[in-house]
């Protein structure tokens, strides 16, 4: 999963760290967890920030917005410093298949900023004794220590993103819900709930297994209802791709996005697993996707694309 795809910490996350999450939060004024206002949701935007500010490159020629750089260079020629993203946020891969359940460095960065912060609402809430005071020190302690050890092993990235369906943080990706799941008749499921999810797949895919790191995490699972003998049509008409072009100059780096071309259905049961549906990428052209029976064996869905590169992040101070 890419860093944009979604919110990529729960509660339930934050749960497995500290079994006081949920009391805490109750107890300090309700504090909100998860959501757009939520504790998570600020610890990646204040992440998110510290990344942006961590990758900065300098460069010594000025980009006029009016002049391309190559312009710029050779007839300005000013010398004057400008700044540029190594890598974009939408480029960092925050999970991977290879950590299986567990938490990756940078998502275990993430939580222990989100779970500072939570102490740090809580002490300012506090009208009593400083009940929260403790805990606060301790994962503003750890913060530190998971970010130096990301800085040493480097920012996970791949240089050639897919976002996922629904991205919730690129620009103009669609809806992805049970509304684009209907049943109907004429098929042979087995009665019960079933979840269902879509990802996006490249021009590179050769299949299930050779996706050359060109399959994109999935959207966001939806459930639906099923009765006997019903079938689903898979509907992915609301889900506007994400648009692919370069950026304008590099001042936000120089990032190659792949343009989705396929894309496949995974389904599952209560077991919690999804299974692929289809043999072969159903073409981007094509927004529906037909399934009779739930094929519950065979390729799993994963997290999508892996890293390809780790990028430094130098502990200086860079200067012209």
């Amino acid at each position: 999963m890419l860093w944009t795809d979604r919110d990529f910490i729960t509660q339930a996350d934050l749960e497995r760290l500290d079994v006081k999450v949920a009391q805490t939060a109750k107890d300090a004024g309700d504090i909100s967890l998860e959501g757009a206002q939520g504790v998570i949701r600020g610890a990646m935007d204040e992440c998110g920030a510290t990344l942006r500010s961590a990758m900065q490159r300098f460069s010594p020629i000025t980009h006029s917005r009016d002049l391309t750089v190559a312009h710029t260079a050779a007839v300005l020629s000013t010398g004057v410093e400008r700044k540029a993203l190594r890598v974009s946020l939408s480029q960092i891969v925050v999970t991977d298949k290879e950590f299986g359940d567990a938490f990756s460095i940078t998502q275990h960065w993430v939580a222990a900023v989100a779970l500072r912060n939570l102490y740090l609402h809580a002490v300012n809430r506090a009208t009593a004794d400083d009940r929260y005071a403790e805990q606060f020190a301790l994962w503003d302690r750890k913060r530190g220590e998971i970010f130096a050890q990301l800085r040493g092993e480097g920012v996970p990235f791949t240089s050639q993103p897919l976002a996922a369906p629904a991205a919730t943080r690129e620009y103009q990706t669609g809806e992805w819900d049970q509304s684009n799941l209907t049943e109907g008749a004429g098929g042979s499921f087995t009665a019960g709930r079933y979840y269902f999810a879509v990802t996006y797949t490249a021009a590179d895919y050769n299949s299930s297994t050779d996706k050359q790191n060109q399959e994109s995490a999935p959207g966001r699972v939806a459930a639906k209802e099923i009765a006997v003998s019903e079938k689903v049509t898979v509907d992915i008409d609301d889900l506007l791709q994400t648009v692919v072009q370069a950026h304008v100059g590099t001042a936000r780096g120089v990032v190659s996005r792949v343009a989705p071309t396929g894309w496949n259905v995974y389904c599952g049961d209560e077991s919690g697993k999804l299974y692929l549906q289809n043999s072969t990428p159903t073409v981007i052209a094509t927004t529906s996707y037909e399934i009779t029976s739930a094929t519950l064996s065979g390729s799993l869905l994963d997290s999508g694309q892996y890293p390809d590169g780790y990028l430094s992040m130098p502990n200086f101070i860079q200067r012209g």
